[in-house]
């Protein structure tokens, strides 16, 4: 938790990523004289989407803004809005009591009905109207539009992990993002490009047309950013040939940096060999990058075994000829290795 905001548990120290904090605080500028954006930051998993922003997000909080901040979850067991009742709650869980009664004014008991947790400060208030479905979602969706509205400081909405929204919390980003000018919106997903038939990417492209939108990929940390990034984490200074072995087997990635130089935290440098002999990946950076492979099937985890070969790199066809599969089961097996 940084200033409110949720960010990850075990982070590793903040490098890097200057650009993209300027082209988040930039947007922040034109939202607070009116002209609400929407930012998408995006890339490879253990890239450092949340952590950035977590680190924008601290800095907007310290500026005056307030910093609304929900996670989506993958697994059919989340909940309907998830991230809006958290974002939403999370501010209005800091109010003083009294006080979100009188900032809710008549939508308290509707917004109730998104965040459970407001019913208790609401017991008093007259219930909301019934009516239809579809009529009560509208409703509600103006709700929320006009609590972003009422904020006397610059609202900053972060929907963490967006390619795990359910409907409903696209359907509510969509109506957002059309109605609260003075707002910005920050979205972080995974990958490096979107399924043109994936919700989500219907979605931001509708966005897209009523807001401006800007999105920005995450790339490695070159090599003086992940030498900074080890030895912070590591807590001291360590030998060039060990740095680039570890540059090297991290392909550049926060998250495997940081694993390598706690890793280094706790068990020491490895003699040095002048070469990477001597360097094997910690267990705990196996097991972390095994459990993102748990669960698909028998026949991807053959083809990445056989990919795994090709450590620079492989093609289809070498890889069709390995496996032994025809274009189209290759391609799914293929095709739900990038989706983990």
């Amino acid at each position: 938790m940084i200033d409110g905001v949720r960010t990850p548990v075990a982070e590793p120290g903040f490098v890097g990523r200057r650009r993209e904090l300027e082209a988040l605080t930039t947007a922040l500028r034109s939202a607070d004289e009116g002209s609400g954006s929407l930012v998408a930051v995006h890339g490879e998993a253990g890239i450092g989407k949340t952590r950035t922003v977590a680190e924008f997000a601290r800095k907007a909080r310290r500026g005056g803004s307030v910093v609304l901040w929900g996670t989506c979850y993958e697994g059919v067991a989340v909940r309907s809005f998830g991230p809006w009742a958290e974002a939403l709650g999370g501010y209005l869980g800091t109010l003083e009591r009294g006080r979100t009664a009188e900032l809710l004014g008549r939508n308290g008991p509707i917004l109730a009905e998104l965040v459970p947790g407001l019913r208790s400060e609401l017991a008093d208030a007259p219930a909301p109207a019934g009516l239809p479905p579809a009529e009560a979602r509208v409703r509600l969706f103006e709700a929320v539009v006009s609590l972003l509205d009422s904020m006397p400081a610059l609202p900053v909405l972060v929907l963490d992990d967006v390619q795990w929204a359910d409907a409903d919390a696209l359907d509510l980003l969509t109506h957002v993002a059309r109605h609260a000018s003075r707002l910005l919106i920050v979205v972080t997903y995974l990958g490096s490009a979107l399924d043109l038939v994936q919700p989500l990417a219907v979605r931001l492209a509708e966005i897209g047309r009523r807001r401006p939108s800007e999105y920005l990929r995450l790339e490695s940390l070159s090599r003086p950013e992940a030498t900074e990034l080890i030895e912070e984490v590591a807590g001291a200074a360590l030998e060039g040939w060990l740095i680039d072995t570890m540059y090297e087997e991290s392909g550049g990635n926060p998250f495997f940096l940081g694993e390598l130089g706690r890793h280094v935290s706790r068990q020491g440098p490895p003699a040095a060999s002048g070469g990477s002999g001597a360097w094997r990946v910690p267990e705990g950076l196996r097991q972390a990058v095994a459990l993102r492979l748990a669960g698909i099937s028998a026949q991807t985890r053959e083809v990445l075994d056989f990919a795994s070969v090709f450590t620079a790199g492989f093609g289809f066809d070498e890889l069709q000829r390995l496996s032994e599969l025809d274009h189209d089961l290759l391609l799914d097996a293929l095709e739900e290795a990038l989706a983990r």
